[in-house]
């Protein structure tokens, strides 16, 4: 019982963290924010472009655009940031070696980037050629993929490296 109240402890204590750091500092006193979304919609309309799809894909700013025509806008709520503080809070508060978490962490992140770039470029192919269903992939669908990836990671985490790690 004393693990789990820590655990959860932990967790808070992080998401309380990132909530002051967040809303305080990098939101209102950086450009890290809008410069992440960016970078992704810059990422997303390349890997748009590869695909060979009729269309040509453009970006501006957080907007992606195909054949001229505003297709897609990036929120800053849906760069994966929140996600990647998420993931890493939950195996820093879980019980393990730090050096397998220092390099487990930066790897889930990479991997949650990786699908947040292709959960857009789906998005975007969705609202595109399949436009009634995306509002329905978008809140739900992807929504519940991303976070079943990241309770795979975490599982991961606590059933193959957490034990192995702690013990090493």
């Amino acid at each position: 019982m004393k693990a789990v109240a820590q655990f959860v402890a932990t967790a808070f204590g992080i998401y309380i963290a990132w909530y002051i750091i967040h809303d305080f500092y990098l939101f209102p006193h950086t450009n890290f924010v809008i410069q992440l979304t960016e970078y992704e919609t810059y990422l997303s309309t390349n890997f748009l472009n590869q695909l060979g799809l009729k269309d040509s894909f453009t970006q501006v700013g957080t907007m992606i655009f195909c054949n001229g025509r505003k297709a897609l806008r990036i929120g800053e709520e849906c760069n994966a940031l929140v996600l990647f503080v998420l993931f890493a809070g939950f195996i820093i508060s879980f019980p393990g070696n730090w050096k397998s978490k220092a390099w487990f962490i930066p790897i889930g992140i990479f991997l949650i980037f990786i699908l947040n770039i292709l959960r857009i470029v789906v998005l975007t192919i969705n609202f595109k050629y399949y436009h009634s269903s995306f509002s329905f992939n978008h809140h739900v669908t992807f929504t519940y993929l991303v976070y079943a990836f990241i309770f795979f990671l975490w599982m991961f985490w606590v059933n193959k490296l957490s034990r192995k790690t702690a013990v090493s």
